[in-house]
């Protein structure tokens, strides 16, 4: 099976936020859903984003993760 890929988007979680603690908030998820699930996590790099799509700071967006899911590991109950 292949792996999925997913794109978490916590931009929005909260819009009073500062950038810092957002960076804090994804990180930490990132390290969390690290595992036998989920192949790779990475920060979202400006270039992975759509020219109309919100503004990047130091070249990652602030708040997007994206993911690839091993979908072999995935249980249908």
């Amino acid at each position: 099976m292949e792996d999925i890929q997913v794109l978490l988007d916590f931009s929005q979680f909260d819009s009073q936020l500062s950038p810092e603690r957002l960076e804090d908030i994804t990180s930490s998820v990132a390290d969390e859903i690290r595992g036998e699930l989920v192949n790779k996590v990475e920060l979202v790099r400006e270039n992975q984003i759509p020219e109309s799509s919100k503004p990047a700071l130091a070249g990652f967006i602030l708040g997007l993760l994206n993911t690839e899911v091993n979908a072999g590991n995935i249980k249908l109950y």
